[in-house]
């Protein structure tokens, strides 16, 4: 946990790191999955920005000026949870946006958004972007289905905090993160980090660490942890199978959802 008094450095509107009306292919799950013409769309009115760590993208109660397509890097989410403190509830990669708010009609935003590690995101100003959303249904209609998916992903989250080990979900947290492109994945995290991510003390944190690195599963370097992905999947629970049917494309009509699964 945080108190207000931490140095975060607000996103600069300034110029961005590319020039714009650049093509690109973007690394953002949410765009790659739309159609051509709607990625098209989108990375028109987008720009692309460097996150630095540290940096505040959003914070309780401020006007939401930009929605970002995280790209690269990875964001924390924040809650207030009482005078002049803040917990982390989540974290976002390029599997996410921030600025629901914006996608839900709402114009401030309701919680506080820093990013953890460092990367790129496409940013869209907020006027632009509701445009984008009243003039093409379809794209509105996708971000919503995100939305959903964000809804149950948390519900599996806090099912698994409610019934699984601190080892689970360490597991558990850390595959989600690395994912599954390689066999050997660096996470740049501190301890301190990893224990507020999982509302849990650093020193069982580091009792967890200490275990899966003395079975192999990982190294943990100063600021960072080496994940080796397909070792550390097995010693995860089955919320990490239920949170990575979330990023399973819309399912056809007709077929049905499996409901939350925790055991």
């Amino acid at each position: 946990m945080f108190g207000d008094s931490t140095p975060y450095q607000f996103a600069d509107p300034g110029r961005p790191a590319q020039a714009r009306g650049r093509r690109w292919s973007p690394k953002n799950v949410i765009i790659r999955q739309m159609a051509p013409e709607l990625q098209s769309v989108l990375c028109d009115a987008a720009e692309p920005v460097r996150l630095r760590s540290r940096q505040m993208l959003e914070d309780v109660g401020m006007e939401c000026r930009y929605v970002y397509f995280i790209e690269t890097g990875r964001v924390a989410l924040m809650a207030r949870s009482g005078p002049g403190r803040t917990s982390e509830i989540g974290v976002v990669d390029h599997r996410d946006v921030v600025g629901l708010s914006l996608v839900l009609g709402a114009t401030r935003s309701s919680l506080r958004v820093v990013v953890q590690e460092s990367g790129e995101a496409l940013r869209v100003g907020a006027d632009s972007f509701t445009r984008i959303l009243d003039a093409i249904p379809d794209i509105r209609r996708k971000l919503l289905i995100y939305v959903h998916t964000v809804y149950a992903r948390n519900a599996q989250i806090a099912l698994c905090n409610a019934h699984h080990s601190v080892a689970q979900r360490v597991a558990r947290w850390l595959a989600w993160v690395a994912g599954r492109e390689e066999q050997a994945q660096e996470i740049r995290l501190t301890h301190d980090q990893l224990a507020r991510n999982l509302g849990v003390r650093r020193a069982t944190i580091s009792e967890a660490l200490g275990h899966f690195e003395a079975q192999g599963l990982l190294q943990r370097r100063r600021g960072a942890i080496v994940v080796h992905t397909e070792q550390i999947e097995r010693e995860a629970c089955s919320c990490l199978r239920m949170l990575r049917r979330t990023e399973e494309p819309e399912p056809d009509a007709g077929r049905r959802f499996s409901p939350l699964l925790c055991s």
